[in-house]
């Protein structure tokens, strides 16, 4: 834990995290953000510290209170689920029959497919070895 850790939460309460900004040559900008387990400790350190002088009095300790609104809590942010409108006997049916009929149509079409009275390519006989010798020969010859 550093320091800055170590005193939030000595002097004032329990730290969640606390992250420091440096600019782009490393160097520390002076803005901290420290966020606190709990609201009660974020608003203790700022009562205590808020205008607080630092190094004798050269500069002072600005606090600012930050609060999510979106943060309140579980049991307002939930809601109970709607029941979805029952659809009617009628038109279940619909679906029903209609999807019978799809897939009788599909069986139908499974069975009916006419096979084809394609011509069969013809095979070619096997050549022998001399005829394979030869087309070699003439091959590297030419």
């Amino acid at each position: 834990m550093s320091h800055q850790t170590d005193f939030f939460q000595s002097q004032v309460g329990p730290v969640q995290t606390i992250s420091l900004s440096y600019n782009e040559k490393g160097q520390f900008k002076g803005i901290a953000t420290i966020i606190f387990k709990n609201h009660k400790s974020a608003a203790l350190a700022v009562e205590k510290y808020n205008n607080a002088p630092i190094d004798g009095g050269s500069s002072k300790l600005k606090l600012e209170l930050i609060i999510d609104p979106s943060k309140k809590p579980l049991a307002s942010r939930i809601t109970a689920n709607n029941p979805q409108p029952q659809v009617a006997k009628n038109e279940l049916a619909k679906g029903l029959k209609l999807k019978q009929k799809l897939q009788q149509k599909k069986k139908l079409q499974q069975q009916v497919k006419p096979k084809a009275n394609k011509k069969k390519p013809v095979k070619r006989s096997k050549k022998s070895i001399e005829e394979l010798d030869q087309e070699m020969a003439d091959y590297f010859d030419n």
